[in-house]
């Protein structure tokens, strides 16, 4: 994760918020924040069955952020699916979306991705993944993805 202490020099004032990521599920999650540095092993974070993880928002100032979940610690570099949380931000306005990458590995799991914001828009994949769908938010947003929902 990246320390919380660069985090004023990159974000925009009305983002100062945290993206969750709660696994409902029976069995432990891997996720890994990416933006223009590639991951590494040592970057990739365990998430135990019934448990959440935090990650501050964060904005490298070259590309937006994907959060990469994972059934496997291996999965980034194994060619296996990959779901994805992306997110950027710019002038104080926040867009996210879901994707899957080398297939998808939830069939028969609900993932939902909402924003803590009353109004803000959720995505949500039942059983299935959905199309690509990019959110939108003006001010500041946090992110939840909950997977096995």
């Amino acid at each position: 994760m990246r320390p919380s202490l660069l985090l004023p020099f990159f974000l925009p004032l009305t983002l100062a918020s945290q993206t969750s990521i709660h696994n409902n599920c029976a069995y432990t999650l891997y996720y890994a924040p990416v933006d223009s540095t590639p991951p590494t092993p040592e970057t990739i974070t365990p998430i135990p069955p019934n448990t959440s993880v935090f990650q501050d928002e964060w904005f490298d100032g070259a590309t937006g952020t994907a959060l990469k979940i994972t059934k496997t610690s291996d999965a980034l570099w194994a060619n296996r699916p990959v779901l994805q949380l992306g997110y950027t931000a710019a002038e104080g306005e926040v867009w996210y979306d879901l994707s899957s990458v080398n297939g998808y590995d939830f069939w028969g799991e609900n993932v939902v991705l909402a924003g803590d914001r009353e109004g803000s828009e959720s995505i949500e994949w039942l059983g299935a993944p959905g199309g690509t769908r990019i959110a939108h938010w003006v001010g500041e947003l946090g992110l939840v993805l909950t997977v096995c929902a």
